[in-house]
């Protein structure tokens, strides 16, 4: 090689050089001693290349705890072994378990309670997602549904058990969720959830669901899932109060046969409180409830309805627009003294194809 060859290779070297130096002053590495991925906020080191035993982020905030061996604990300040299902925390071993529970079952933490053993089928499923742990699929009703097994009615996730599973394999320990407002009608219990973390590549998200429960397990499931928004999709734990379910129900079924089937909303004093609230991606007021314009959504059919205490859940389809799209609505309508104060919605399109032959309903 003459001494322009080498020399311009030599240039090249240098320029290399140059360049990994730069690169190096923006690639910081975080120690994962438990080799769960995540890495420790407090042990950097920067490099070109990828360094042995460590990662580019720094979301661990354990890195002698591996995600992987979490366990969830439950704030329990009232004693009664129940735990707050709203308050958490994320273990390897024991914690000091004062004033903590291993169980979410609290509806109410602030009093003694008795546990409900229908919706807490359903709050250690949720907690199975929460941790990735595939064993709770064992709370659902076995086979499928030709062989009286799980029926799944998500637009999500194929029919049976093994639905859930392709889910397990995208998710990962990390994901928040947090199950606000729940109650039971006979065999069904509905929850008002919202998804974080992990979930959903990191876009939050608001659930209504129902899962219907037979001898303690999980035997049909339907649910509306909308991403977040609006911060007035965020729940809450709604106060109930003691009411007349049926009269509620009649009140919701009305309501949505004149204002949102016949679209001749001339009586909605008569259905809503002046004060109405609407945690929808689309929220109404009550100025706007007595108009019938385009901007209110149409209704086409109640295919869902569940009720406890002051609390409606209304499952409904739409009418088709001029394309043929098809959105469903899960609607929790909050009645006190006779009058809708609150609703809170989620908004999912129908699928032109369903993963199942259970359809939406």
């Amino acid at each position: 090689m003459g001494v322009m060859g080498r020399y311009v290779l030599l240039i090249i070297a240098s320029v290399l050089i140059i360049s990994c130096g730069e690169d190096c002053s923006e690639l910081m590495q975080f120690r994962d001693a438990d080799g769960d991925g995540f890495g420790d906020p407090n042990i950097v080191e920067f490099g070109c290349d990828p360094i042995v035993g460590f990662v580019s982020n720094d979301a661990d905030e354990d890195d002698e705890c591996s995600i992987r061996d979490w366990t969830v604990f439950y704030q329990d300040m009232d004693s009664d072994g129940l735990g707050d299902r709203l308050v958490k925390l994320f273990d390897c071993s024991n914690p000091d378990m004062s004033n903590l529970a291993s169980n979410g079952y609290d509806l109410d933490d602030s009093v003694l309670s008795g546990p409900d053993e229908l919706v807490n089928v359903v709050i250690d499923f949720l907690e199975g997602f929460e941790i990735t742990d595939t064993s709770i699929l064992n709370v659902l009703v076995p086979g499928l549904p030709d062989d009286d097994g799980f029926v799944q009615h998500s637009t999500l996730y194929a029919d049976g058990v093994d639905g859930y599973l392709p889910l397990f394999r995208l998710i990962n320990k990390q994901n928040e969720i947090l199950t606000y407002t729940v109650f039971t009608d006979e065999e069904h219990v509905i929850a008002h959830i919202s998804y974080g973390g992990r979930w959903n590549n990191n876009v939050p998200q608001v659930s209504l669901e129902v899962f219907r429960i037979e001898d303690g397990r999980i035997a049909e499931h339907w649910d509306n899932i909308e991403n977040f928004v609006s911060e007035d999709q965020i729940p809450v734990l709604i106060e109930t109060t003691e009411s007349d379910v049926a009269a509620n129900e009649i009140l919701v079924r009305n309501m949505i046969a004149d204002v949102f089937v016949s679209e001749e909303p001339t009586n909605v004093e008569i259905y809503y409180s002046p004060d109405f609230v609407d945690h929808s991606s689309r929220p109404l007021s009550f100025d706007a409830l007595m108009i019938a314009d385009s901007n209110n959504p149409r209704y086409e059919s109640i295919e869902l309805i569940f009720g406890s205490d002051n609390l409606i859940l209304a499952g409904v389809q739409g009418v088709p627009d001029q394309i043929n799209n098809i959105e469903t609505y899960f609607d929790l309508y909050v009645i006190n003294d006779g009058l809708i104060t609150e609703r809170w919605q989620t908004i999912q399109l129908l699928p032109a194809a369903f993963t199942h032959l259970n359809g939406k309903w």
